[in-house]
């Protein structure tokens, strides 16, 4: 009769944007005896062992299969899957500086900002700008000379949150004299 042998996928982690080698040495292995041994082992998510960089953020299943090394014959193998945890990857929006003109209505838009540390191609379709403080997203033609702080949030597309830890940085409106 063959002894049962335990094999672990061990789990793994990486970050939103970088190709992740799975290798064939991330696991464990119980119910070995005498000299036998594990060398390596079948490690794949998604029937891949090279995770693309555009695989999105989250956790996956990584599968162990294909044991070799000496001795297997006398085992049956049973194969235990571990975890992919894929991070977001850090991600800067900043609002724009801009200006109006005392007596004009600004509306601040959605495109004034600047992202760093988008990969993949990624782009950001939109972000809500707003005067400080959950202010209007408009400077009114009545707002006095001065500078006005401004807040970005909400980038777009959702999957810009789901694979980005974002920082957003705040700006500034610059009101002129007429």
């Amino acid at each position: 009769s063959t002894k049962l042998l335990t094999i672990t996928a061990g789990n793994q982690s990486s970050t939103y944007g970088s190709t992740k080698n799975l290798g064939t040495t991330s696991f464990t292995s119980d119910g070995l005896i005498n000299s036998d041994s594990v060398s390596s082992v079948g490690l794949k998510v998604d029937g891949k062992n090279l995770v693309s960089a555009r695989t999105n953020a989250g956790t996956y299943t990584i599968f162990a299969s294909s044991a070799r090394g000496s001795g297997l014959q006398n085992y049956t193998i049973n194969y235990q899957p571990g975890s992919l945890v894929i991070s977001p990857r850090a991600l800067t929006i900043a609002a724009s500086l801009q200006t109006s003109v005392y007596g004009a209505i600004k509306n601040l838009g959605t495109t004034a900002f600047t992202a760093s540390g988008l990969v993949n191609s990624d782009r950001i379709s939109g972000v809500t700008i707003r005067l400080a403080n959950n202010g209007p997203a408009l400077v009114s033609a009545t707002t006095a000379a001065g500078t006005y702080a401004i807040d970005v949030s909400n980038a777009l597309p959702s999957l810009i949150s789901r694979n980005y830890n974002i920082t957003y940085t705040a700006g500034s409106v610059v009101v002129n004299q007429a």
